[in-house]
């Protein structure tokens, strides 16, 4: 039953009466001897014989630091209760109140006087009420049943997000494990349930908590909200004002707290304050949210709309705008609980939401892994990958390498298109995985080179791949109505555990596939030592060819070509020639490891040029020269654009393009027609500029190819020359090349006439021009004869 309602707002109700002095009985009970900071309050008695005569008297809990009762009675002197806030332990109950038995009759109570030392303010007390014991025990059991289903709702909340945070942490969890602490926390201090756990907690002290963690509570709720909406749903401005509200209200708690520095009523009235701030910047930012579509904003929406509710009431109540009821406070309880289980469901949906971009981003990852590790064209592994794998070779025991290289893709992209070429590549990839059988790692490591590794057991698969290799000379592959030559070479190289680091399995292979290529390719080669000891014989002639060439160590000689007709010299040919300051004057064949190395063979090649059209000029000037032919590599004539280049070159000097012959020997041009050396050869030879086969007969030459081929010149190869009338063979081929040649309206050169039968029989078969230390040896040009008296003896 409700006897006076102490503080419904602001400013003091007119039924409470600070009363000075007393005259009568429970007034000067009432009263202390000091009255200093007391605040007296006279209450009406309540009437209603149904309270019985044991009923219960029950008080606001707020900070004061004594409380005195007096109760006046018709028979008998006042009834005093109350004492100092220590001695009120055993009155706390639940509910936020003090309860006191009155051992009197309602009928027998005339007057109830309250005394309260440093009292707050009266206005922040909320009701004094007369209950019977079974009124109290319905109180006590409502209270109980509300703390304990809402600390376990929240206590189960807090521990489900803090597992979370094992998984993922973000600053909108970290502002709702605050939240939730402080929720059970203030659950406990408010409603008096930690008086179970920790009866000194008790008095003003409790209160003072209560400041601090209702504060903290909303601060925190507040600071979730404008972490836990997606960021670019509301404007940064608004976020920025929600944070510093979020932390402004702890800040106002603690002030209010602080009741013995600070006055407890305008601290508590900014505490409000800010709490109306609050709600107006997350309703503000849930109608944003809304508007942008935020996903999140609904989930607080729902958590929120049944605290905002009774916050606003409570807020009310504190402004004296509603009447005080426990059904407020009770709600409030319950709300939290609400929206400890609401947030906990958005928590997990937004983990959830994060799980799922994660594995988006880990799918992402391994995607772009595979692409990082996975030929394009192919699907084989790549570079990478294959690099990967040779980096953990030193937890096995044994590995097999074998690098292979396609060889004849230039070949397929210049005569049937790159697509051709492509093709190639990929059935080769196709053909080592099947003769692998799914054993260790093909990869694609370059543009026309393959790496077969395998490791451990998976080492039984290698003779199948070898295999492979070494029959696939005969192999084509039809592609656009073209047959594809599909030749592999390899170069192998083995490792065993305690046999040496793993790391120089590549570079033995690809050493042992530079043997391979240089045996005739179509086949593998096995590392050795003797391969190891090549390559060093390499590198030095390399450097000192680059040397050699940086010093002016080379130097042209030239030997005629004479008519075996006239013996008249038709032209020189330049020869290059190495005056080695160690090993004297040397021949390219000497040296020709050094041309391995494509940069400085095409520097040395441009050297030749430029110093034969040099020579050819004084030459023709002093009646020395009159033409020249010199060697080209493939890399020199590529398309017309070498061509005019060339053309150019001879411009320059004055020099007729009829004054130079290009020799270029079989493996330049055959298997290319179409391609960019036979359209450069074509477009000199328009021009005027002769084209010469060198060597011919010792390659892969074909009736088609030389019926193709833009040359107007054959060279037969020494090797038939020093046969003739000695070997059959050799005088047959010889026999034919000149017939064959006379049909096709080219010209013969025989090379490396000795003997002057030689030179008789090739006279005799119509062979036209004739090459060799009997019709003259390589001279510089400061000794070589005049075209009119170099007549072969």
């Amino acid at each position: 039953m409700l006897l006076l309602v102490i503080a419904a707002g602001w400013g003091t109700p007119a039924a409470a009466r600070q009363v000075e002095q007393l005259a009568y009985g429970p007034s000067a009970a009432c009263r202390p001897a000091d009255a200093t900071n007391w605040t007296f309050v006279q209450v009406q008695p309540p009437r209603s014989a149904e309270l019985g005569r044991d009923w219960r008297l029950m008080i606001d809990h707020t900070r004061f630091s004594a409380l005195r009762i007096a109760i006046a009675r018709t028979n008998g002197p006042p009834l005093l209760l109350g004492g100092r806030t220590a001695e009120l332990s055993g009155a706390s109950t639940l509910g936020n109140r003090l309860v006191f038995a009155v051992p009197v009759a309602p009928a027998a109570v005339t007057r109830i006087c309250l005394g309260f030392r440093d009292l707050d303010d009266l206005s922040l007390m909320r009701s004094v009420k007369a209950l019977s014991p079974a009124a109290f025990e319905r109180h006590v059991d409502r209270w109980l049943v509300l703390v304990s289903a809402v600390c376990g709702v929240l206590f189960c909340a807090l521990a489900y997000n803090l597992f979370l945070m094992t998984w993922l942490r973000s600053d909108f969890q970290r502002w709702n494990v605050v939240w939730l602490a402080s929720g059970l926390t203030y659950t406990l201090f408010w409603t008096g349930g930690v008086y179970l756990f920790a009866p000194g907690l008790d008095g003003a002290l409790r209160v003072r908590a209560d400041f601090v963690l209702v504060s903290i509570l909303v601060g925190s709720a507040t600071g979730f909200f404008f972490d836990f909406v997606e960021r670019g749903k509301m404007p940064e401005g608004l976020v920025k004002a929600g944070l510093v509200c979020s932390a402004l209200i702890p800040l106002a708690g603690a002030l209010a707290a602080l009741d013995w520095l600070l006055p407890a009523r305008p601290a508590d009235l900014a505490l409000n304050v800010l709490l109306v701030i609050s709600i107006g910047l997350v309703g503000a930012g849930i109608c944003h949210g809304i508007r942008r579509g935020s996903r999140a904003v609904w989930f607080y929406l729902a958590a929120w709309t049944a605290p905002m509710i009774v916050l606003m009431l409570r807020v009310g109540r504190n402004f004296g705008l509603l009447s005080q009821s426990d059904l407020v406070d009770m709600a409030s309880f319950v709300a939290i609980a609400f929206e400890a289980v609401i947030l906990s469901i958005a928590v997990a949906d937004r983990f959830r939401e994060f799980l799922r971009q994660r594995d988006a981003a880990d799918a992402e990852r391994d995607t772009l892994r595979r692409v990082a590790n996975t030929d394009a064209l192919t699907g084989l592994a790549n570079r990478a990958a294959f690099q990967a794998r040779i980096a953990t070779l030193g937890q096995h025991s044994g590995a097999d390498l074998l690098i292979v290289d396609l060889d004849d893709l230039k070949e397929a992209n210049d005569s049937a298109g790159h697509d051709a070429g492509d093709a190639l590549i990929i059935e080769a990839g196709r053909r080592l995985t099947e003769a692998a059988g799914g054993r260790g790692l093909v990869a694609r490591i370059g543009g026309d080179e393959f790496a077969v590794l395998l490791v451990d057991e998976e080492r039984g698969g290698l003779p199948p791949v070898l295999e492979l290799v070494g029959r696939s000379g005969g192999q084509r592959l039809s592609h656009g109505g073209q047959l594809l030559a599909i030749g592999l070479s390899g170069g192998l190289s083995s490792w065993t555990a305690g046999d040496g680091s793993p790391d120089r399995l590549a570079k033995e292979a690809d050493l042992a596939l530079y043997r391979a290529k240089a045996d005739g390719r179509g086949c593998w080669r096995a590392y050795s030592s003797a391969i190891c000891d090549e390559q060093e014989a390499r590198r030095w002639w390399i450097t000192q060819a680059r040397t050699g060439l940086e010093r002016g160590e080379l130097e042209l000689h030239y030997q005629p070509i004479v008519d075996l007709r006239t013996q008249e010299v038709s032209y020189h040919e330049a020869l290059l020639r190495w005056r080695h300051p160690e090993r004297g004057l040397i021949r390219p064949g000497e040296f020709n490891q050094a041309f391995d190395d494509q940069a400085l063979s095409l520097a040395i090649q441009n050297w030749v040029l430029e110093v034969a059209l040099d020579a050819l000029q004084t030459g023709r000037t002093a009646g020395e020269l009159k033409a020249i032919s010199v060697n080209f590599l493939a890399c020199q004539l590529q398309g017309r654009r070498a061509a005019r280049h060339i053309l150019g070159r001879l411009a320059s000097r004055g020099l007729p393009p009829s004054a130079l012959t290009v020799e270029v020997t079989e493996n330049v041009v055959l298997g290319r027609p179409g391609g960019p050396v036979v359209e450069c050869l074509r477009w000199l030879r328009k021009e005027g500029v002769g084209v010469s086969l060198d060597d011919f007969g010792t390659g892969y030459a074909s009736l088609v190819h030389l019926r193709e081929l833009p040359a107007d010149v054959l060279k037969i190869d020494r090797s038939f020359i020093a046969g003739l009338e000695r070997d059959v063979e050799s005088t047959m081929i010889v026999r034919a090349i000149v017939s064959l040649a006379h049909n096709l309206g080219r010209k013969v050169v025989a090379e490396g006439i000795e003997t002057d039968d030689q030179r008789e029989y090739l006279r005799r078969l119509g062979c036209d021009l004739g090459q060799g230390h009997l019709l003259g040896r390589p001279r510089p040009l400061a000794r070589v004869a005049a075209p009119s008296r170099n007549k072969a003896a």
